[in-house]
């Protein structure tokens, strides 16, 4: 039997290289299942290959082929092996993935452009505008002349791995690597010749890409810095790959699989403790308030003008701007709390445009339509990405005043204000029949159209809904998210987020549909909006990286010991990892467990939540920039490059400035649980950096033991199923239901559960315990 059969025929094999170009190649068939020595002659070299194909013992239910290539005689100077998959019969149907490196085989129309990257002919605009990219890897959209392919390596991946659906067969097939077989990143080539109907999928290591890589906006950006191994006599290469081949109705059910095997080649150790929520939360509240407000503007800003001062300092959502200020709210002291109020109430009172759409930016009291750098966007063009993060996160504010402080009364201008942003929405929506991805800002009118940058939108519609009172955001929420799966989820396709990436596939959006599925899901009880909002997980879990990099040799997250696991990409331009997700806590994750009882979604948080705050620069442990300066206490930057595509050097550091994955964090803090617990299963997990484990089932005295490794205390956040219920409305505050505990450095403390999750008579004193809510502020 030949693995892959029904989707093509592999071969193994050695290919040695001048520089980056291939020099020879010498290949043999796959000899098919069992174990199989064989000899392999290159020019220079004789070498043994012997390999094993069998069913995984991972558990994918695919094959393992592990290779080890061993030189016999000779010298080589430079040499790579490889395992190829050649695809007869081949279009431009089926669906190319690369998690986090190409989605639908990136098969857009590309504008050539430096970055930041926008689209300012106005001519061109309109709401029938096509998907349109940046000059990424990818392959060609069908009529385009040139080379269809791309060459990455495993750093370029979120999880290193192609997969591809075949609709004409309703088949999948899903390659994972391991991502570093001892000689650096694997690589993953894809090479499609259309008018011979043939495809190649190409897995080499170590990866050399010939002739030129990309960078930022640019395929050809600079020259290839691979090289292949030298090797002598007795040295040895080696692969492993799991080859998928499963039935595939469409585009989600190949996520589905990818997500249900992302972790074989995934990094299975416990997560390090260094420092928990509550002390990174006591150093950023400090740090937000000595440096990132701005009194005469009365708002906190993400970016600082001393260190760019070209940036608009005043941005409104997608990073950071009226994000913060709900972690502020939720759980800063007396000064955050006055503060954040302040900025909400110059939002309304400043910066809202005729239309009822918000300023995206701003800087020395001026506000504009959009814009990142020191201009302002052409034509008032806004991003609505930034008004839908703003109405989502404005709501969910107002709601948590209310309810946390009886006395709180909304100012009038508030309500009004959210109203008219819904409204703005709605009218978009009737008007164009979508959200689009650029509107004007004064008149509302949809400039570019396309893209799943409104995905947060419908989340945002409900919320208004609910809290306004007025059912028919409800439905044009719901019609708005029928749309976006239709046109997005339902094609693989979350692109345009970020408003510096024209309408590449991004991770944001992906997980900003998460949020708005199952919001719908949770204000309308339908099973099928929850269906959605899982087949949006799977898809954000494939930004997800789900191992350890090895960082190269003197860099600065080498020398720290950081992690990148489930470290998230941002999107198929701006190829790094970043802490976090930006701009949320993830808090979606948590709620999309509770309602599916899945706990891959639970773990994958864990994982995001517990990896964001080994990446905040502190007094007693400060991470170096690219040019060897400490980042100040409190600051985090967004880069974890395990790509090369801002430099070699560039792998594994990070450039001084603070990021919105600081806000990631912070939210993470104020939204999450610290420990999940549920007594009657015995399922623990620990989201802080804390260990815990029910004790005392054999004696009849069940309890919570936590304990605290750092040098800091901890305040801990505990879940526990059971206690009491989660208040039924679309978003709740998950922090209120939670039980709050303290534990001194080194320490531990238990917490007595009955199975049923109510406390035990002999539950611990104040303060050791405290409930959610009110004295839930360090």
């Amino acid at each position: 039997m030949h693995h892959a059969s029904a989707h093509g025929s592999l071969s193994f094999g050695l290919d040695t290289f001048h520089g980056t170009a291939v020099a020879s190649t010498r290949s043999v068939p796959d000899p098919g299942d069992g174990a199989f020595d064989l000899p392999l002659r290159t020019p220079a070299a004789r070498w043994h290959l012997s390999g094993r194909s069998e069913p995984d013992p991972g558990g994918t239910g695919g094959r393992r082929i592990r290779l080890r290539f061993r030189l016999e005689e000779g010298r080589e100077e430079s040499v790579a092996c490889h395992a190829a998959l050649a695809i007869p019969d081949w279009t431009t149907d089926p669906y190319v993935l690369v998690p986090g490196a190409v989605y639908a085989g990136n098969r857009f129309p590309a504008e050539p452009t430096g970055y930041p990257p926008l689209i300012v002919d106005r001519e061109r605009m309109g709401p029938d505008f096509p998907i349109t990219i940046t000059d990424v890897p990818r392959l060609l959209p069908p009529g385009e002349a040139g080379d269809s392919g791309f060459h990455l390596l495993a750093g370029d991946c979120s999880i290193p791995a192609a997969g591809f659906f075949f609709p004409e067969t309703a088949t999948g097939l899903l390659v994972l690597v391991e991502p570093d077989a001892g000689h650096g990143p694997v690589g993953i080539g894809f090479r499609e010749n259309r008018p011979d109907r043939q495809a190649i999928l190409r897995i080499s290591s170590p990866g050399v890409r010939d002739g030129r890589v990309y960078t930022t906006c640019n395929r050809s950006g600079a020259p290839s810095p691979d090289r292949g191994a030298g090797m002598g006599p007795g040295d040895e290469l080696r692969l492993e790959l799991v080859l998928c081949a499963f039935p595939c109705p469409d585009v989600p059910a190949l996520f589905r699989r990818l997500r249900q095997v992302r972790m074989r080649f995934g990094t299975d150790v416990p997560p390090d403790a260094t420092i928990p929520f509550s002390a990174a939360w006591a150093i950023q509240e400090a740090c937000y308030n000595r440096e990132r407000w701005d009194e005469k503007g009365a708002y906190y800003f993400s970016f600082l003008k001393d260190y760019m001062p070209e940036i608009m300092d005043f941005q409104l959502g997608w990073i950071g701007g009226l994000q913060c200020t709900r972690a502020l709210l939720l759980e800063g002291g007396e000064l955050s709390r006055e503060r954040s109020l302040r900025n909400l109430d110059m939002v309304f009172r400043n910066a809202t445009a005729a239309s009822g759409f918000l300023y995206g930016a701003g800087r020395e009291g001026r506000f504009y339509g959009d814009g990142l750098w020191a201009f302002p966007w052409p034509y008032g063009m806004h991003s609505v990405r930034r008004s839908g993060d703003a109405l989502y996160f404005l709501v969910r504010q107002v709601r948590s005043l209310e309810r946390r402080d009886p006395s709180f009364r909304t100012p009038a201008h508030w309500r009004d204000g959210i109203r008219r942003l819904a409204r703005a929405f709605v009218r978009l929506w009737e008007q164009s029949g979508q959200i689009g991805q650029v509107v004007e800002v004064e008149t509302g009118r949809l400039l570019i159209g396309g893209s799943s940058a409104g995905a947060i939108v419908p989340a945002g519609l409900v919320l208004a809904s609910g809290y306004l009172g007025e059912p028919d955001l409800l439905a044009a929420a719901e019609a708005i998210g029928e749309h976006l799966y239709r046109h997005g989820t339902a094609r693989g396709l979350t692109t345009g987020g970020p408003i510096e990436i024209l309408q590449c596939p991004d991770s944001e959006s992906a997980y900003a549909l998460v949020e708005s599925f199952l919001a719908l899901h949770e204000a309308t009880g339908r099973p099928d909006w929850l269906a959605r909002a899982v087949e949006a997980a799977d898809q954000f879990a494939s930004w997800c990286v789900p191992y350890d990099f090895r960082w190269p040799r003197g860099t600065e997250f080498g020398r720290l010991g950081l992690r990148s696991t489930d470290t998230v990409v941002a999107n198929v331009q701006n190829k790094h990892g970043a802490p976090g997700i930006c701009t949320f806590s993830g808090d979606a994750l948590f709620r999309l467990f509770r309602a599916t009882g899945d706990p891959d979604w639970l773990d994958l948080l864990r994982d995001i939540a517990h990896g964001l705050p080994q990446y905040l620069s502190r007094a007693d442990r400060p991470i170096h920039d690219w040019n060897g300066h400490p980042l100040p206490d409190g600051w985090m930057c967004e880069r974890v490059n395990l790509s090369d595509w801002e430099g070699p050097d560039r792998i594994g550091g990070v450039f001084s400035c603070p990021c919105w994955c600081e806000v990631s964090n912070m939210l993470s803090h104020a939204e999450l649980p610290g420990v999940y617990v549920r007594p009657d299963t015995g399922h623990v997990v620990a989201l802080d950096h804390v260990t815990a484990a029910l004790e005392g089932e054999e004696t009849g005295s069940q309890g919570l033991r936590i304990g605290n490794p750092t040098p800091y205390p901890a305040r801990v956040r505990v879940f526990v199923e059971g206690l009491r219920d989660i208040p039924r409305h679309p978003v709740p505050d998950l922090a209120d239901s939670c039980l709050l505990v303290d534990i001194a450095p080194g320490g531990d403390a238990f917490l007595p559960l009955a199975p049923d999750g109510s406390m035990t008579a002999e539950g611990p004193a104040e303060p050791a315990v405290r409930t959610g809510g009110e004295g839930g502020r360090p």
